[in-house]
C-alpha cells in the first residue's frame, strides 16, 4: 500500500479528526483507522468502548477544543447539520483543485468559520450505537453532523446496512471534502487511493468475490433517476 500513500503524508488539515475505536475493531483485519493514521497528521485515536467525560480526562478534552475548536459528533440525530460538498462550477463540472493541493498548507479563509473537531465512532454498527449511548457528553452535549455522501461505499467485501453507510476512512474523506474548502477534493482523493488499493488487494484473495453493497448502489441509482425525472417534470411544468 505504500505506493498509494499521498506524497508528503501525513497531510495537514484544518479540521481535527478524532476516532473512538472499539477495542474489538482494533483486532479486526483490514480496518481503515491504520490507513488514516498514515495519511493524516491532525488525527487523534482513542481505543475504548466509551468516550471519557470532561471531568474524567480534562487533558484529552483540552486537545479536542484546542485553538477554539468546536466539537461535533458525526452521527445521525435530531437537528444534525448536513455536511455537503462544495457546489459544482457554473458549467456543471466540479471545480478542479491544484495538483499539489493535498499537501499544501491551509490558507487563511480557505475554510470559513472556526475550525472543527469531528468525532467519529469506529466499530460495528451495534457497537457504535452502544459507544454513543454510554457517554453522556457524546449523547447529550454535542451538536451532530451527518454526511451527504457523493458515492456509495467501496468497501466491497464488507456489507453495509443501508444506503449511504461508509467505512470510517470513507466517512472522514467525505467530511474533509465538505469542510476543507478548495483542498477538500484533493484530500478526499488522497485518502481514497490507498483505500481502493487495499480493497483491490484483498479482493484478489477472495474466490468468486462479489460486491456485497451492489444492492445499495442500485438503490442509489434508482433514487437519483427518480429525482432527475421529478426535476424534468417540474421544469416542463414551469415552462408551460
Amino acid at each position: 500500500l505504500c505506493r498509494a500513500l499521498p506524497a508528503g503524508a501525513p497531510l495537514d488539515t484544518r479540521s481535527r479528526v478524532v476516532l473512538l475505536v472499539h477495542p474489538k475493531e482494533v483486532q479486526r483485519a483490514l480496518g481503515t483507522a491504520p490507513l488514516l493514521q498514515l495519511c493524516l497528521r491532525n488525527l487523534v485515536v482513542r481505543v475504548a468502548d466509551r468516550f471519557p467525560e470532561p471531568d474524567e480526562d480534562p487533558a484529552f478534552h483540552a486537545v479536542l477544543h484546542e485553538g477554539g475548536r468546536q466539537c461535533f459528533l458525526v452521527c445521525p440525530g435530531p437537528g444534525a447539520e448536513e455536511l455537503r460538498p462544495p457546489a459544482a462550477g457554473c458549467d456543471g463540472e466540479e471545480a478542479a483543485a491544484p495538483a499539489d493541493a493535498a499537501d499544501a498548507p491551509c490558507a487563511a479563509g480557505e475554510a470559513p468559520g472556526a475550525p472543527r473537531t469531528l468525532i467519529f465512532i469506529d466499530g460495528r454498527w451495534p457497537q457504535a450505537k452502544g459507544m454513543v449511548n454510554r457517554s453522556a457528553w457524546l449523547k447529550g452535549s454535542l451538536p451532530r453532523v451527518v454526511l451527504c455522501p457523493t458515492e456509495q461505499s467501496g468497501y466491497t467485501f464488507r456489507k453495509q446496512p443501508a444506503e449511504g453507510c461508509l467505512s470510517t476512512l470513507e466517512a472522514v474523506a467525505e467530511a474533509l471534502l465538505a469542510l476543507e474548502g478548495p483542498r477538500g477534493r484533493a484530500l478526499k482523493a488522497a485518502l481514497m487511493e490507498p483505500f481502493r488499493l487495499m480493497v483491490e488487494l484483498q479482493c484478489s484473495f477472495i474466490p468468486e468475490v462479489r460486491d456485497k453493497n451492489q444492492r445499495l448502489v442500485a438503490a442509489g441509482q434508482r433514487r437519483q433517476q427518480r429525482a432527475a425525472d421529478a426535476a424534468d417534470v417540474a421544469e416542463v411544468t414551469a415552462g408551460a
